[in-house]
């Protein structure tokens, strides 16, 4: 195994963590979105992370081809929800927790 695999090893232990604890959350919140929204509720974006084209994933925030926030959206970007999905990549080992932009302060 690479020396990298343990680099990492504590993040992908605490993204593990968090999906385990917060997937009734993000069950509830794709339930929401399937209710008020059109498909496809979670969407892949890709971005350039070291380098490396990663196709990161989140809950969908706004309209389809709209800039506007639909009714649950803006609470999933106020608390950073719509970013949770991403740790999915973090356990996969594309992406670090520093990565992932709900760290970032409003």
């Amino acid at each position: 195994m690479h020396l990298a695999f343990f680099k990492t090893l504590p993040e992908r232990i605490f993204a593990l963590l968090l999906l385990v604890i917060f997937l009734p959350v993000l069950l509830v919140v794709y339930t929401c979105l399937c209710a008020t929204s059109v498909p496809p509720h979670v969407i892949t974006d890709a971005a350039v992370i070291r380098g490396t084209i990663v196709h990161t994933y989140r809950f969908r925030t706004t309209g389809r081809g709209t800039a506007a926030f639909h009714s649950i959206g803006r609470f999933l970007r106020r608390w950073g929800i719509d970013e949770w999905p991403s740790f999915w990549n973090v356990l996969r080992g594309e992406m670090r927790v520093v990565d992932i932009s709900i760290w970032e302060l409003p």
